[in-house]
């Protein structure tokens, strides 16, 4: 239709050209008190009108996306906003006002091959762009990220962060700022908390607005433990890693044990080894920290990798001068959160309110259900994104799809209590709990079927 109506324009204005040419009659005239139109003026003001009319749903699609992609009304984008409210109106790139003001200081103080560490946000491919936002503005490089899994697309940003960065913001201590050979931290907060005392990081520019925090600080080497491995002599004695739980997450922090024969100070190395194939972890996936170990056993901060399977644990101890060397066991670990949360199932559902399988439209609830894991316990640090929702088995759709009213919860030994809306229509419905442990995984969990009646009466 585009196409045909597209020739018939061609062939209408051509003739109305070479007829211009022939006939010596203005298309449009001052007859007085009036504009007077030609005969051949009305056919070309009735084809320019079709032709807008025709194109209407086309000028809406491609103004939306202008509107979108320029930000401000229609008649701004003649003119070149400035470098900051071009960035600032970008929602996409989270860098709003105080970046701005953060970054133009950075920007002064920056030398070639400075590196920058920041607290950025691991929500989706999109969270790496305020970073390259704050790299462009600066020219500092941002440090601190983890290669995208072997099972996502390529074109995946790296966009989760490296162990050694997943252990300072958990811990702040100033060993992952020494691994990561960062010069500047940079922490953004938009609810008022203050980073505590590190070791060799000095508060050096604050920009803030109400609980809104831009904090940066400029690190000394100089004060960082010292990390290097120092090969040590021939082992004297052994060491023995604990407290190792039976399900482990990828890139959480968890606290393992390890407790040596002798007394011993100096740098422990973590990596791993993936048992299914071999894999070594690369060198930026390792952990090092430094250590004052004692018989009485040790806490050791761990990330697991991010790939699930299992793993052999390589613990190595680089002792100082001096001081006794360790052969440390190296135990095998689980990475299977995830394949636990695939076959965990679902017990126990109740719900308080109300007994028996017909409920009340449009009335808020709060069902309780226990999830139980295939083995073991779930770990302190095991939260999900969680959500109900209902299907009708006689409209074969949603009353409200998955995903878009999902909350944080956390998994425990204690029944979920995670509160619902029933639908609005009556019927026959399917209901079932929803899973998110990751970005693009969904688990779903049959949880029987009901049947929506009337509405109770009450205030939803």
């Amino acid at each position: 239709a585009g196409l045909g109506f597209t020739a018939a324009l061609g062939l209408a204005l051509g003739s109305l050209a070479r007829l211009d040419q022939e006939i010596e009659v203005p298309l449009l005239r001052w007859a007085n008190p009036y504009l007077a139109f030609s005969r051949r003026g009305v056919v070309l003001l009735i084809l320019a009108a079709v032709t807008l009319l025709n194109s209407v749903a086309s000028l809406s699609f491609v103004g939306g996306r202008l509107s979108q992609s320029m930000a401000g009304p229609p008649w701004n984008w003649a003119f070149f906003p400035s470098t900051e409210r071009w960035l600032t109106s970008h929602q996409v790139l989270d860098f709003d006002d105080l970046d701005m003001k953060a970054a133009e200081w950075l920007a002064a103080q920056i030398e070639p091959g400075d590196r920058l560490l920041t607290n950025f946000s691991q929500e989706n491919n999109f969270s790496i762009l305020f970073e390259s936002t704050l790299t462009g503005l600066t020219g500092a490089r941002c440090v601190g990220h983890a290669l995208p899994l072997e099972d996502e697309k390529i074109g995946t940003t790296p966009f989760r962060r490296a162990p050694a960065a997943v252990a300072f913001w958990d811990t702040h201590r100033a060993d992952s700022l020494a691994q990561l050979q960062a010069k500047w931290l940079y922490y953004r907060d938009d609810r008022g908390k203050e980073l505590p005392t590190i070791t060799g990081a000095k508060l050096v520019h604050r920009e803030e607005e109400g609980e809104r925090r831009r904090l940066i600080y400029e690190i000394d080497s100089k004060v960082l433990p010292d990390i290097a491995l120092k090969p040590g002599g021939e082992a004297t004695a052994k060491g023995r890693m604990g407290a190792i739980p039976g399900s482990l997450r990828g890139g959480r922090l968890v606290e393992l044990l390890l407790t040596p024969e002798k007394a011993s100070r100096g740098v422990l190395e973590l990596s791993t080894v993936r048992r299914s194939d071999g894999l070594v972890s690369a060198a930026t996936e390792n952990l090092r920290w430094r250590l004052e170990l004692s018989p009485s056993g040790t806490r050791v901060p761990f990330v697991p990798p991010y790939d699930q399977g299992r793993y052999q644990l390589l613990a190595q101890w680089f002792p100082d001068e001096g001081q006794p060397a360790l052969a440390l066991e190296s135990p095998d670990i689980d990475v299977n959160f995830i394949a636990n949360l695939e076959k965990a199932s679902l017990s126990g559902f109740r719900l308080p309110q109300i007994s028996g399988k017909t409920w009340p439209s449009r009335t808020l609830l709060t069902p309780e259900v226990e999830i139980s894991p295939t083995s073991g316990e779930w770990a302190e640090a095991d939260d999900v994104l969680a959500c109900w929702a209902f299907y009708s088995s006689e409209r074969k759709e949603f009353d409200l799809p998955p995903m878009l009213n999902m909350r944080r919860v956390r998994l425990s030994q204690e029944p979920l209590k995670l509160p619902l809306i029933t639908p609005e229509k009556p019927g026959l419905y399917r209901l079932a709990l929803y899973l998110c442990p990751e970005q693009g995984q969904l688990l779903r969990y049959p949880a029987g079927t009901v049947t929506i009646g009337a509405p109770s009466g009450g205030t939803p």
